[in-house]
């Protein structure tokens, strides 16, 4: 187990743990989906918004 994630006893802690195993899991994700900036992130959320307002849909 990685060390920042584990207490002086040598136990994890369940959230945090698993935290990291997601991170690991979707490193590089976000590359293949086009995201490659914060920018185009928050590009991809206010259109999405918009599309979501459009239809009447509120978030």
């Amino acid at each position: 187990m990685d060390e920042t994630f584990v207490n002086d006893e040598g136990v994890a802690n369940s959230a945090v743990y698993a935290m990291k195993i997601l991170q690991m899991q979707m490193e590089g994700e976000a590359e293949k989906a086009g995201f490659l900036s914060e920018e185009d992130i928050s590009a991809w959320i206010t259109a999405f918004r918009r599309e979501e307002n459009a239809e009447g849909k509120l978030i």
